[in-house]
């Protein structure tokens, strides 16, 4: 009844906001990928449009140790239509270890307050250097083979990142059919 809902609800929302036809990218597994080196604070630098982020600017995630299995995610960011800060804390882990760049992200779904339910998404680090930049990639079907839910996010360790490294990040989207057109440049001004 649950998955219903968010699917209706999802198709509601229109396609500005991160639903497509078709189906969700494949991305190549990154046998390497040291989630330790990963932890820490990443500054939003561009993004795919996604309701849960709409209206915020300055946004940050924050990925600190939870435990051996797991770490903590705090994201951040500042509602510039209610004026305040924004923030939601939930854990990723990583389900199978043959794949350590496709993580699981567990946050809760807040609404007026109260959290109606917990949401698991996928978390896939398509490409980092761990000390500048990342490329993330989420994505859910709604419809198997037809109607997706789809997110992007290109990261940096600072509030900016050259144009070079974010156009060879949206070129790497590019070649897995990411629509990078569609990215919006995020404000990292906030104090």
């Amino acid at each position: 009844m649950q998955v219903l809902i968010i699917s209706i609800l999802l198709i509601t929302l229109g396609h500005s906001y991160a639903q497509s036809i078709g189906t969700c990218r494949t991305v190549p597994v990154t046998p390497d990928f040291d989630s330790s080196r990963y932890l820490g604070k990443w500054y939003e630098i561009e993004r795919l449009p996604f309701i849960f982020e709409k209206d915020l600017q300055c946004v940050t995630a924050t990925y600190t140790v939870l435990n051996e299995t797991a770490f903590r995610v705090e994201n951040y960011g500042f509602n510039t239509v209610k004026q305040k800060d924004s923030n939601v804390i939930g854990y990723a882990f990583t389900p199978n270890s043959a794949e350590p760049n496709k993580l699981k992200v567990v946050l809760p779904v807040v609404v007026g307050g109260i959290t109606i339910m917990e949401n698991t998404g996928d978390y896939i680090v398509v490409s980092t250097d761990y000390d500048k930049y990342a490329l993330v990639y989420s994505c859910s079907q709604i419809i198997p083979g037809l109607i997706k839910f789809e997110i992007s996010w290109i990261l940096s360790r600072t509030k900016t990142l050259d144009s070079q490294t974010v156009q060879q990040l949206k070129d790497l989207g590019k070649s897995l059919k990411i629509d990078v057109s569609k990215y919006e440049l995020i404000d990292q001004s906030c104090n």
